[in-house]
C-alpha cells in the first residue's frame, strides 16, 4: 500500500487484511472528514482535544495521517515560531561535515533499501543532517533514520524535521542517545509489568537468563517500524503520538503476554528473539497489536513517568557498568539483517580471531592477514590478495588498517544480505582504493582484470576487460574519463562478471544465507567455542 514489500510467506495474511481494510476505509474517512477542509488540510482552529481518542484508535485514514500527526506534535506552532529555520540550518552547514553526517551517509541507503528512491533518500538525508546540527546534544544516533523515514511517508521535510524533534525531546525523551537510557528504562518497566501480569513467564525468563532487552530495545527505538507490517505500525504511531509513549509499553506487554505459551517452551534468548520477530511480522490486523487483554484499562501516562524517574537511577548505574560487548552486539543486531543468534556466533569467531592480532587498544580488531582466510572461506573464489585487500580497505571505515567488529559485521551484512545498491557502493569504494571520490579508467581496468583472473584463471582476459571498460565509460552520461558514484550505479549492470561476483542480479532471501555457520567452520571445526 505504501511501497513497502510484503514477504511472500505472509502475502495471504496481507490479502486477508486488505479484504477487511478496504471496505471499511470510507467509513473511516467519514469519521474524520468533519475536521478537514479542501486539499485534505485541517479546518483552521481544530486542536488535538477536538479529535476523539476513540476514532484515533480506530485508525486514521492514510490521506489524513500526516496532518493529524503534525497536529498531535505541535508542528504548526514550531514552524510559526521558527520560520525558515530548517532551510537556514541546511544552508549554513552545506559545506560542513561531522561524525554525525558521516554516519547519516551510511544509514540513509539502508533505511528503506527496497524503496530504491533517490529522491526519498535526499529528503531523508536533509532531515537528518539538519537535525544533527540543530540538536547538538544528541546530533544523530541509531534508529533516528527509521523514525524520520516513516514520517516522510506522510509529510514534507520541514514537518518531518519538527515532528522528529517532538518525538526525540517530548514523546520519547532519552531514547535517542548513545546509551539508549530511555529504552533501557522502559525495558526495566516492562519486566516489572511482566512480573505483575505474567509471573510464570517472568520466572521462566529469569531462570533461563533470557534478556528481554535484546528484543524490546530495537522495537522501542524503531517504534516497531522494522518488523511489524506497516499499516499496523502506523496505527500504533497514531495512538502513540496522540496518547503518549505509554502506548509503546502497552503494545509490547500485550504482545509478549499473548505469546506466553510458546515462550515458555524456549530456553535461550536467541530462540526467543527469533520467535518474537517472526510473530511480529504476521500481525496484519492492527486491532491485535492494540488489544488490551492484559491491561484492560491501559497504563496511565503519569504513572509511567513516575516509574521512569525511579528506574532511571537504577539504569544510569547499570549503564556505567554495561559491558562494551553487550552494547556492540545489540547495535550489530539492530543495524544489520543478521539474527541475534548469528550476531552472537559471528562475535565469538571475531573474538577468537582477534586475540592474536590486536595491538591497537582496548577494542578487539582483526588485521588484513587474519581477514584473508576468513573472507575466502565465505567466498571461495575470492582468491586474489589484491582483491581481498581492496575489500578490506573498503570495509575499514576509520582507516586504521584494522577491522573492528562493527566494521566487519557491517561489511559481511552488505555482501551476504545487503540490497543491490549497498553492494554497488561497496564495489565503488573497492575500485576507488585511494578515496578520490571517483573511478578512473585505469582504476576500473585494474579492478576488472583481477576479478576476471579469479573467475577465469586459465584465460587471457585483458582485451575483453578493455572492451568492457570502454563500453561502460562511453555509456556514462558525462562521457568523461572518470565515473562518479551516481554514474557507476547506472552502468555497472552491463558488466556480467561483476554482477556474478557480487550477486547483483538478486539479493538472496535471508533464510538462505547463514553466514555464521561458515565462519564457525573456519576457526572452530571441532565446536570448541
Amino acid at each position: 500500500m505504501y511501497g513497502f514489500p510484503v514477504p511472500i510467506k505472509f502475502f495471504k495474511h496481507y490479502m486477508q487484511y486488505l479484504s477487511q481494510f478496504v471496505p471499511n476505509l470510507s467509513s473511516q474517512y467519514e469519521k474524520f472528514s468533519g475536521f478537514f477542509g479542501p486539499n485534505n488540510k485541517l479546518v483552521p482552529g481544530v486542536t488535538k482535544s477536538d479529535i476523539p481518542l476513540k476514532i484515533v484508535r480506530s485508525g486514521i485514514p492514510p490521506k489524513y495521517r500526516g496532518e493529524l500527526w503534525r497536529l498531535f506534535c505541535g508542528v504548526q506552532k514550531k514552524i510559526a515560531e521558527n520560520p525558515g529555520l530548517f532551510e537556514e540550518i541546511l544552508e549554513k552547514h552545506k559545506t560542513q561535515t561531522s561524525e554525525h553526517t558521516w554516519q547519516i551517509e551510511k544509514d540513509v541507503p539502508r533505511t528503506f533499501p527496497y524503496f530504491n528512491d533517490i529522491e526519498f533518500d535526499k529528503k531523508l538525508r536533509r532531515v537528518l543532517v539538519a537535525y544533527s546540527w540543530y540538536n547538538t546534544v544528541i546530533g544523530y544516533c541509531q534508529s533516528m533514520n527509521i523514525i524520520a523515514g516513516v514520517l516522510l511517508v506522510f509529510m514534507d521535510e520541514e514537518s518531518a524535521f519538527w515532528t522528529l524533534d517532538n518525538i526525540v525531546k517530548e514523546k520519547l525523551p532519552h531514547y535517542y542517545s548513545s546509551d539508549m537510557e530511555g529504552a533501557l528504562v522502559d525495558t526495566e518497566i516492562l519486566e516489572d509489568l511482566l512480573k505483575q501480569y505474567a509471573p510464570k513467564l517472568y520466572a521462566h525468563f529469569t531462570n533461563c537468563d533470557i534478556k528481554l532487552g535484546i528484543f524490546s530495545i530495537p522495537q522501542y527505538l524503531t517504534l516497531f517500524a522494522c518488523k511489524l507490517p506497516k499499516e499496523t505500525t502506523f496505527r500504533i504511531w497514531d495512538c502513540m503520538l496522540y496518547e503518549g509513549s505509554k502506548v509503546v509499553v502497552e503494545v509490547m506487554l500485550e504482545f509478549i503476554c499473548s505469546n506466553q505459551d510458546e515462550l515458555l517452551k524456549r530456553r535461550d534468548d536467541a530462540d526467543v528473539v527469533t520467535f518474537l520477530n517472526r510473530q511480529l511480522m504476521q500481525i496484519f490486523i492492527p486491532e491485535v497489536a492494540l488489544s488490551r487483554n492484559v491491561l484492560v484499562h491501559g497504563i496511565d501516562q503519569k504513572s509511567l513517568e513516575d516509574a521512569r524517574i525511579k528506574y532511571t537511577k537504577i539504569v544510569s548505574q547499570q549503564a556505567k557498568n554495561q559491558s562494551n560487548q553487550t552494547m556492540e552486539l545489540l547495535e550489530a543486531h539492530m543495524n544489520t539483517q543478521f539474527s541475534w543468534g548469528e550476531v552472537k556466533s559471528i562475535y565469538k569467531q571475531f573474538l577468537y580471531l582477534s586475540d592474536s592480532t590486536t595491538e591497537t587498544g582496548d577494542l578487539p580488531k582483526i588485521s588484513l592477514s587474519t581477514f584473508k582466510p576468513l573472507i575466502r572461506h565465505v567466498f571461495p573464489k575470492w582468491t586474489n590478495d589484491e582483491f581481498v585487500s581492496w575489500l578490506f580497505k573498503a570495509m575499514d571505515e576509520n582507516k586504521d588498517n584494522n577491522l573492528d567488529f562493527r566494521e566487519l559485521i557491517t561489511g559481511l551484512n552488505t555482501l551476504c544480505k545487503g540490497q543491490v545498491r549497498q553492494k554497488i557502493f561497496l564495489i565503488f569504494k573497492m575500485c576507488d582504493s585511494t578515496n578520490k571520490g571517483f573511478i578512473s579508467k585505469s582504476d576500473f581496468t585494474q579492478f576488472l582484470d583481477v576479478v576476471y583472473q579469479m573467475y577465469f584463471p586459465d584465460n587471457d582476459n585483458h582485451e575483453e576487460v578493455k572492451v568492457y571498460v570502454e563500453m561502460i565509460f562511453d555509456r556514462a552520461y558525462q562521457k568523461s574519463c572518470i565515473l562518479s558514484l551516481t554514474e557507476f550505479k547506472e552502468v555497472i549492470f552491463i558488466q556480467p562478471v561483476i554482477v556474478k561476483c557480487f550477486q547483483l542480479e538478486t539479493t538472496a532471501p535471508l533464510n538462505q544465507v547463514v553466514i555464521s555457520d561458515k565462519l564457525l567452520n573456519i576457526i572452530a571445526p571441532d565446536n570448541t567455542l
